[in-house]
Formats: C-alpha cells, sequence, structure tokens
C-alpha cells in the first residue's frame, strides 16, 4: 500500500474549494466531487503536478480520505507519490497546496514541476 498525507490544513482548504463549487455550478447534493491530483510530464524539471475538480472516480483511481474529505490519484501518478504529503500554505506573498515529495530529487521555485 501506498503512504500518502493530507494534512489538515490541507483538507480544509479542499473541502472549502468543493463546497464552493458545488454552490456556484448548483450541483446536485447527491453528486460527489473530488479533487484530483495527477503526475504529468512537462514543467521545468520535467513532471509537473495538475490539480483539478472532477465528479468522476476512474476504475484505476486511488481514494485518499481526510475526515470525509477525499482526494483522488491515479495508479500511474501514485508510483511518484509513495510517501509523499499533501499541504496548503497561506503565506504574505500569496496560498497555495504544496507537495511535500521525498522521491523529488530536484524542483522549480514554483514546486508544482520536479524530477526524480
Amino acid at each position: 500500500m501506498v503512504d500518502f498525507t493530507i494534512t489538515e490544513e490541507a483538507r480544509l482548504r479542499i473541502e472549502q474549494i468543493l463546497r464552493s463549487k458545488s454552490i456556484k455550478d448548483e450541483i446536485s447534493r447527491d453528486k460527489s466531487l473530488f479533487v484530483r491530483l495527477e503526475v504529468l510530464g512537462g514543467g521545468c524539471s520535467g513532471l509537473k503536478y495538475n490539480f483539478d475538480i472532477t465528479d468522476k472516480k476512474e476504475r484505476d483511481d486511488y481514494s485518499f480520505e481526510a475526515e470525509g474529505t477525499n482526494l483522488l490519484i491515479d495508479s500511474d501518478s501514485l508510483t511518484f507519490l509513495d510517501g509523499a504529503a499533501l499541504d496548503y500554505k497561506k503565506e504574505l506573498i500569496g496560498a497555495a497546496f504544496e507537495v511535500k515529495n521525498p522521491n523529488s530529487v530536484s524542483s522549480c521555485g514554483c514546486g508544482l514541476s520536479f524530477s526524480i
């Protein structure tokens, strides 16, 4: 089993984003929304993190739950994320999700691109 952690700050932000999206788009309460984290080719360092909101759970998705908040990661992306943690940082210069990935050997300045 792959180890992946969602911090309380990230969980709260995901919850806030999904609640806002449901209200804005008038999505039915019986329809579940998820945040999807993917690792894609590209970026300054060769691989990049991509976040998206979806209502579809694919067959190869793994669901990581933190107090009722679900984050989806596909099996291909998960190979790059073993032992990683998703955090949310709020600083004077801005706020963003941050993936703390022990598998990354280098990353770009923005933190969204990395190499293994």
